[in-house]
This record gives C-alpha cells, structure tokens and sequence, in this order.
C-alpha cells in the first residue's frame, strides 16, 4: 500500500516513532524501508521526517482507540467549548440520562459563556455530523441503561387474539370503540444515554398525571383526552384559561 500523510493512522505515526527511538542512529531511509518490510507500507522520506518532527506529542499522549486509528486527527475549532463539554458529560452521566439534543442545547450554554464574541448563527449552528465527530473523539456512545425489566406473556396474547379478532368482525370499523388508562411520567427520563461506559441507572421520578384516551377503530371519532392529576388548581394552570385547553382536566387526591 502507498501512504502519504494524510492517509497514516496514527497508530503506525506511532509505530515509526518508536521504531526510532528504539534504534537512535537508524535513518529515514531505513525506517521507509522498515515500514514495507513490517507494515508493507511503502512511505517516503518526507513522510517520516514530518511525523518525527511530532514524535514526542504522539509519544506522551494517550489516545483513545478510535483516535488512534483515525487518518487525520480532526480540527478542533472552539477547543474551550469541547473541553468543557467532555468534562460534562462525564460529572453529570451518572445523575442525568445525556441525549444529542441534551449536548446541544449544552454546547450552546458554553459557547454563549466562553466565547461571547460569537455572535453569526452559522457560528452557532453545531450539526449532527460535529456531534458524531465529537461523540467518536470522546468515546462517547449511546447505552441504555440496566434496570428493572418485566417480560410480556407473548404466548397467551397470541392465544387470545383470533378469538377477539373474530368477536370485532361483527362490527364495522366506526363502530368499534377503543378507551384506555395510562400514566404519563412527565419527570422521568429517557433509559438510554451518551456516556463513554455502561452506566447504572439513576433513581427514577415517580410523578405522573394519568390520562383517559378514547377512539374508533377509523380514528374519525377521537373523544377529547383527559387528564386527571393530584391538585385542582396546579401551578402551570395559573392564569390559564382551561377552556382553550385541548385536553379535559379534572382533579383526584387519590391520583397517583
């Protein structure tokens, strides 16, 4: 394989470096022909003489992993912004279930903080291709959390299911209505989060409102939904007309 700069990981930068160290009087030359006989990489002598030149940064640094083996090690524009970002990722992995938009919105904060000077958008603007770029420098990836889990009895509902199918086979589709009870725990985080190791999960918030849904099997007949929470007059609802509410609020003590 011919290699240039460009394309050399840094594992095998690395690999020359020490090569050299290894053996002080060996030249350039040498080490070209070393790398074909070792790696059958054919490199010039330019080559080495420019990662030389940077022997003792990849020599004293630890690099991940998916660091060593990038081709090129990637500009960093607002060094500050990622420094602080990695940090935080790690302090608050443990207590916070971190998402992209979660590093967003974080990336933003700092860049506002540490370099108030920035004022374009498009200086704003981080996409998701920085956010991968900057998830795969860090080692940052996406686990989900272990907890409890609770399986479903597949079995009997697949027993159970022709003979509902036929019972709703007597009815047209508008006739057929659907009403269900659920718990909407608006406090409680997501399960997965971005972090750089598997984590445990955090003690999860508990309240709820429950709510009332209601439909044809044709979706053209929707009841409006309810919404049964712990408190008559709940703060958020200071000020608020309710009758321009889409939902339909009641109140129960017992509510949990």
């Amino acid at each position: 394989m011919v290699a240039n700069g460009y394309t050399l990981t840094d594992v095998l930068r690395k690999e020359i470096c020490m090569e050299k160290k290894r053996r002080p009087c060996i030249t350039q030359e040498a080490v070209c022909m070393w790398m074909l006989d070792e790696h059958g990489v054919t490199i010039t002598q330019r080559i080495i003489s420019n990662v030389l030149k940077r022997s003792a940064d990849l020599l004293g640094q630890a690099m991940s992993n998916s660091a060593l083996h990038s081709k090129r090690q990637r500009a960093i524009t607002y060094p500050l912004v990622e420094t602080a970002l990695a940090r935080w990722v790690i302090e608050y992995r443990v207590v916070v279930n971190i998402s992209g938009h979660l590093i967003y919105e974080k990336t933003v904060s700092f860049m506002k903080t540490l370099y108030p000077t920035v004022k374009d958008e498009d200086e704003l603007a981080f996409s998701i291709v920085w956010l991968q770029k900057f998830r795969n420098h860090h080692g940052i990836r996406m686990h989900r959390r272990f907890g409890e889990v609770k399986s479903v009895d597949v079995k009997a509902l697949e027993e159970r299911l022709p003979k509902m199918r036929a019972q709703l086979d007597q009815y047209n589709a508008a006739d057929i209505y659907n009403m269900d009870e659920t718990g909407l725990f608006y406090r409680m985080q997501v399960d997965s989060s971005l972090s750089t190791h598997q984590l445990e999960g955090p003690k999860q918030s508990k309240e709820r409102i429950t709510m009332a849904i209601c439909s044809n099997t044709d979706g053209f007949d929707e009841f409006p939904l309810w919404v049964i929470g712990k408190f008559l007059n709940p703060l958020c609802f200071i000020n608020v007309d309710r009758r321009n509410l889409s939902v339909t609020y009641h109140a129960n003590k017992t509510s949990r």
